[in-house]
């Protein structure tokens, strides 16, 4: 372990704002009060000490004072959830519970291809914000910046048609996204966070596609702002270490009362019946077979 490394109780982490899964972890570690540094995954540091042990480039990875790495946003989460001197944001009561853990998953699967879609489909309006995002991942050191951020651009294009955001599905998957925000809005206009006056893992699921890609990149950040108000500030919340609720005045800090699950919520989870559910049933059993 180098002797600059060791800030007590300081935590440093590798990775970017364009990163979704980095989204869920930063909000989180903001949220909850734990002090941290966010680097670019260029340092020498980084290249000379952090690869060889973690042996592969991956966003977020999180470096604990003690030398020790973890890699993967809900690893990290998982990994703060079971210090005692930390309030979890799972809430114990059991639909509410539940609730949290199916946005988790939504947000990190379920909302993976109009994260891609919106980004990578709309290339006029994105790339030149994304170019000047993901030149921050390559060192001279590499070989040409450039030439490796068109080969890391392309991929990521690809990938996304991999995903099945392709011209021929596009009018469907920004159907789905778009009634989707409707709903998140009108949630979001009565309530600060998903289950009330303060973040919660479902929260932190979500955050993930829509600080990332969704309330950022050019396209979508312009229709979030213009069609769905309430969720873009919830964006902006996930991301402020304060409550930052003042359109709330009455709110308390707290999870709905009596596990109460609101009518705003049952709304978007019947969505994500309709989308979702199907989706991932036919994975498993593609994946069973």
């Amino acid at each position: 372990m180098s002797s600059r490394r060791r800030q007590a109780c300081v935590f440093e982490g590798y990775g970017g704002p364009y990163s979704l899964f980095t989204g869920k972890a930063r909000s989180y570690l903001i949220k909850q009060g734990i002090p941290h540094k966010e680097l670019a995954p260029t340092t020498e540091h980084y290249v000379n000490d952090v690869l060889p042990i973690v042996h592969r480039w991956k966003l977020p990875t999180l470096e604990l004072p003690n030398g020790e790495f973890i890699q993967d946003s809900t690893l990290i989460i998982d990994h703060f959830e079971k210090q005692s001197h930390i309030s979890s944001a799972l809430p114990e009561t059991p639909k509410q519970k539940i609730v949290s853990l199916l946005f988790d998953v939504m947000g990190l699967e379920g909302l993976m291809r109009p994260a891609m879609h919106y980004r990578w489909n709309y290339r006029e309006e994105n790339d030149y914000f994304l170019e000047q995002g993901f030149s921050t991942l390559f060192h001279p050191r590499d070989g040409d910046p450039k030439a490796r951020l068109k080969v890391f651009m392309d991929e990521l294009w690809q990938a996304c048609r991999d995903l099945g955001a392709t011209q021929e599905t596009s009018s469907a998957v920004e159907s789905a996204y778009e009634e989707l925000l409707v709903l998140l809005n009108k949630h979001f206009s009565i309530y600060p966070y998903l289950l009330g006056g303060k973040p919660s893992i479902a929260d932190f699921g979500l955050i993930a596609p829509f600080y990332g890609h969704l309330s950022r990149d050019p396209y979508p950040s312009m229709l979030m702002k213009k069609s769905a108000f309430h969720v873009f500030r919830w964006t902006e919340r996930m991301n402020r270490s304060e409550s930052d609720m003042g359109e709330y005045p009455t709110m308390s800090e707290t999870f709905i009362e009596n596990d109460h699950i609101p009518e705003t919520l049952k709304a978007i989870l019947s969505k994500i019946g309709e989308d979702f559910v199907p989706e991932s049933l036919a994975v498993a059993e593609c994946i069973n077979r």
